[in-house]
């Protein structure tokens, strides 16, 4: 086994980092020998089966692809709950168990109806089920493949989850398949997709997008999507949406649909993630934050951009990262550099745009210069030079004697 375990480590090290290859290594040995860590000691001199060593050098050969190793074991780790996972949906995310974990804590022992939009692996919504025992689950996907695989694991983690196929943008389908108001809404939505827009002069009069005045742009539904869950929402209720960054600066109709919602103060924060964040996109997404019932009349906006540490070729959100933006959320305070309360007026004034750099100031991070000490230095460097030309010119006339 010591032998395999130097042929890992050897054949990863210059693709990914250090603490990453550790990781791997302890992976494949759990995944594929059912080797806890604990245990490598006492195995070190086990001789693995040819089988085994053939597997290993296969996953290697696709590491070195640098492709997902979720993907290449089929299954991924999630709030101590495993998944199955394959590329008709995304790999789950460990910084996402924050996120679940929270509204886990804000919601234990209620009986409360949960709605995971684009569900994919169904690894939130099955978490949830899992752990809110009274909670009533429901989570769509578009994708029939993404659902199945979404069912098994339901299945797989003895959970009971209502899974829906169904285009939520579709007028004639969205209110028939959820037929009741929503306390938690979360979503990763896919990014800028067309929808018929106006093309459809009905949707003009749906009520889930006929409060904004407007629709959002047929090459980008991003919006739709945000008036749709909030359509959903309960007063009390909560809508978590990943979004494209450029919702919350592009004009025209998007501007006239992010006025509508500060102005009837439904949006309680933004959160500017790091960027590569997402398996599949380097792109610095965003999170929204919907309540329709707010005790202040302000946006929370936080800069969580550089709170991540690297790994290999994207970012990842510690722990510690985690517990910091979350920390930001639950005080609702400025801090410096981070998080900023703005009031809705100001938003407004700023033409509503939502970027959290328009009230966020980053730090500067360049190095300050002393311009009183370092006029002094050249001051000390001409009079250096000085004496040193006065020193030659003696050289010089001396040897011309």
């Amino acid at each position: 086994m010591t032998e395999t375990i130097a042929y890992i480590k050897e054949s990863l090290r210059d693709l990914y980092p250090s603490s990453e290859v550790s990781s791997l290594v302890r992976l494949i040995m759990e995944r594929v020998c059912n080797i806890q860590p604990h245990h490598f000691l006492f195995c070190k001199d086990k001789e693995l089966p040819e089988s085994e060593k053939s597997r290993i050098h296969d996953i290697v050969e696709r590491l070195k692809q640098m492709e997902p190793i979720q993907y290449i074991l089929g299954t991924a780790d999630f709030y101590s709950l495993q998944f199955e996972v394959d590329p008709s949906v995304l790999i789950p995310r460990p910084e996402t168990e924050e996120l679940v974990e929270q509204v886990i804590l804000d919601n234990a022992d209620q009986k409360i109806k949960i709605l995971d939009i684009g569900t994919g692996s169904g690894c939130i919504a099955v978490t949830l089920r899992k752990h809110l025992k009274k909670a009533s689950v429901i989570a769509t996907d578009i994708s029939a493949e993404a659902l199945a695989t979404a069912r098994r694991n339901a299945k797989r983690n003895n959970t009971t989850v209502t899974f829906i196929q169904t285009d939520i943008l579709d007028p004639e389908k969205a209110e028939m398949d959820i037929p009741f108001i929503l306390d938690v809404i979360v979503s990763n939505p896919p990014y800028s997709i067309k929808w018929e827009g106006d093309e459809n002069a009905t949707l003009i009069n749906d009520p889930r997008f006929s409060p904004a005045g407007v629709l959002a742009p047929k090459s980008k539904a991003d919006l739709a999507f945000i008036m749709h869950a909030l359509s959903w929402l309960a007063t009390d209720g909560t809508a978590a949406i990943v979004c494209f960054p450029g919702v919350m600066y592009r004009g025209g109709a998007e501007k006239k649909i992010r006025k509508y919602l500060i102005d009837n103060n439904f949006i309680d924060c933004i959160i500017q993630l790091p960027d590569n964040l997402f398996f599949g996109t380097s792109i610095a997404t965003c999170i929204m934050v919907l309540k329709k019932s707010k005790a202040d009349n302000a946006t929370l906006f936080i800069d969580a951009s550089k709170q991540c540490v690297k790994v290999t070729n994207s970012n990842k959100l510690t722990e510690e990262n985690i517990e910091t933006i979350l920390g930001a959320f639950a005080e609702r305070t400025d801090k410096e550099h981070f998080a900023r309360l703005v009031p809705n007026d100001e938003i407004g004034a700023q033409d509503y745009n939502l970027s959290v750099s328009t009230y966020v100031e980053q730090e500067d991070t360049r190095e300050v210069i002393n311009i009183v000490k370092l006029n002094a230095e050249i001051e000390q460097i001409v009079a250096r030079e000085q004496v040193l030309r006065e020193e030659i010119s003696k050289i010089v006339a001396e040897i011309e004697g």
